[in-house]
């Protein structure tokens, strides 16, 4: 399972927060100050969809591209 940290404006008010990202299978877990947020799923077109929580299909979408640079950075020729 895959766990990392990224920091981002969730909310669109210039509030950066930190989140927790957990990759225990095909979706990822996403925490805040140790309270779950959400669970995202990647469709496989780099689009982005919530399978559990309360947020905005923008606030899902900009976790995703954080999860996406935190893996390109990984493995940059990808």
């Amino acid at each position: 399972m895959d766990r990392f940290e990224v920091t981002t404006d969730i909310e669109g008010n210039g509030e950066a927060v930190r989140l927790s990202i957990e990759h225990p299978d095909e979706s990822f877990t996403v925490s805040s100050e140790g309270e779950m947020l959400a669970s995202i799923l990647n469709n496989g077109d780099n689009t982005w969809q919530l399978v559990e929580g309360n947020l905005s299909q923008e606030a899902v979408n900009v976790i995703g591209s954080e999860i996406e640079k935190y893996y390109n950075n990984l493995n940059p020729l990808a």
